[in-house]
């Protein structure tokens, strides 16, 4: 799978009070956003959010938009994906646009990961 450049970064960074050895609860994250992704699982993807713990390699939480089925009540569906679970969760047009996207995706990652407390920084 390929996406075309990053079209935001965003991290979960540490709190500048807590000893900077001592993960969060959840673990630090990197979030990435894609768009313009060319697949071939034969889904048309409009925009992948992937979570990457530290010191991990790959993802471990993905959300994703999804052009829908024609003839569907809603132009795109947001899927969550990570290694037990692929669940379609929304559908609505509104999640076409980046910054909608971006703010469910940040909003339904930081509460499956556990980081309801955390600050996100937004890095362009």
């Amino acid at each position: 799978m390929s996406g075309k450049s990053t079209e935001r970064d965003v991290g979960l960074p540490r709190h500048p009070d807590r000893d900077p050895e001592a993960p969060l609860p959840g673990g630090d994250q990197n979030v990435t956003l894609l768009g313009e992704i060319e697949s071939g699982d034969g889904i048309s993807y409009r925009w992948i959010m992937a979570f990457v713990q530290d010191g991990q390699a790959r993802p471990g939480f993905y959300v994703c938009v999804e052009k829908n089925r024609p003839g569907s009540d809603a132009a795109y569906r947001l899927r969550v994906v990570n290694a037990v679970m692929s669940e379609i969760v929304e559908q609505s047009d509104a999640l076409g646009d980046l910054d909608t996207f971006a703010d469910e995706g940040l909003r339904l990652g930081k509460s499956a990961l556990g980081l309801t407390n955390e600050t996100i920084a937004r890095l362009m």
